[in-house]
Formats: structure tokens, sequence, C-alpha cells
């Protein structure tokens, strides 16, 4: 065997790539459609038939948001624009939630380069699944004052994670770490999704209450952007 010849056991630490189709050919071949009210693309895979009473999850799925706190992101000036609602345009928040939950859901969820997921917050434990493309910053603000970001991808040799578990009541936000073109995730939650549980948040409650994450703060915050 010439030296040419010989197999290489060397790990290959190199940056992993995006597969070679692009966001537009995601969306069509998945059928994913606008996240409104957080940003990004999106598409429900599952909703379990069993349901839970409300009576049987923590007080806290008994209160709904505020409007003032619920759902006050800006549109964007694209197409889908007319999609997001404002603060104005919505219906009067009903004075009771509804009345149960489905026993857990499952979406698929695609960022690109130019969009982000919107700061917000989930009264369930939401877990997500890093699928394909570029490596994503899942960014959340802690109780205490504190923040963190972890690195959902493929890279494992690099510190980067496939499954995160985001705890209810933290304000969290996704984007794509800097170079990449897209990413594909999935999350799951038990008990599942229901738009009560959602909060989204306030750009100038968020900086005071963070004034030391005024930058990320302020780069997952305002106007929504779904591709």
């Amino acid at each position: 065997m010439k030296p040419s010849d010989e197999i290489n056991t060397t790990p290959q630490h190199r940056l992993v790539s995006a597969p070679a189709f692009t966001a537009q050919e995601l969306i069509h071949l998945l059928n994913l459609e606008p996240l409104e009210d957080e940003g990004g693309m999106y598409r429900n895979t599952y909703t379990s038939t069993e349901t839970l009473p409300l009576h049987c999850l923590p007080l806290r799925f008994r209160s709904k948001p505020s409007q003032a706190e619920g759902r006050s992101g800006e549109s964007s000036e694209s197409s889908l624009a007319e999609k997001t609602p404002t603060v104005e345009s919505m219906p009067a928040v009903e004075s009771t939630p509804a009345a149960e939950r489905p026993f857990g859901t499952a979406i698929y969820y695609l960022l690109t380069a130019d969009s982000f997921s919107h700061f917000h917050q989930l009264k369930a434990d939401e877990v997500y699944h890093f699928y394909l493309g570029d490596p994503v910053e899942l960014c959340q603000l802690h109780e205490d004052g504190s923040s963190s970001v972890t690195l959902l991808g493929n890279q494992l040799l690099e510190g980067m994670t496939l499954q995160q578990v985001v705890p209810a009541g933290i304000w969290q936000g996704l984007r794509l770490k800097p170079g990449g073109t897209w990413a594909l995730l999935g999350t799951t939650m038990a008990p599942g999704y229901h738009p009560d549980d959602y909060t989204i948040g306030s750009r100038e409650t968020l900086m005071e209450r963070w004034p030391k994450d005024a930058e990320l703060i302020l780069s997952l915050t305002g106007k929504l952007v779904y591709t």
C-alpha cells in the first residue's frame, strides 16, 4: 500500500456546514410556515389527542399573560408583515385560560441568518433538538440576573449539544451563530404548547431587568423576521 492509500483515521474537526440545499427548499419540503409572534418558520408535527384538565396542572397554567406583555412584537416589512398582530389590533384577552392542555406537542423550527426567535417565556419546559444545518445560539435570561448561551449543533467535539432543556418560566431566544446560513431544529413540550402559555418579551422590561445583557436583548427583540 502506498502512503497515499493509507486510511486516515484522524478525527476531522472541521466546521460542518449546512447540507447542499437552501432554506427555501427546506421550507417547501417540510411545508413550513411563519411562526407568528416569535419569528422563524415552523410546522406542528404532533399534538397528543389526550388532554390534561387545567386543575391537574400547576397554578401558573391558570392565568393568562397580560396583553401588554403578551403579543407586542413589531411585524417585519416583508409580505408576511400582515400576519403579525399588533397590540392595538388584538382582541381583548379573555379572563380565563383554556380548560385543558394536550399531553404533548412537537414542531419543526427553522432559522436563517436573517431570522431569530424573539425572547419569550413559556409555562412548561421546552426541549430543543438539533437536526440539520449550522450551529444555533440558545440564549437564556435567568431569574438571578445572569444569562447563558448554549450552542446547539452537531460538532460535539467542539462542545455543542444536540439537545437542550429550557425550564418553564425562563426567558429564551435563539439565533444562528455568526457565519451560519440556516438550521433546522425541533422542539417538544409536555404538557403541550398552548397560546395561553406563551409570553413575548418586552425589550424595555428585559433590558431593565438584565442591563448587562442589553446588546443580546436588542438583537433578539423588535421586528419579527421569518426567513
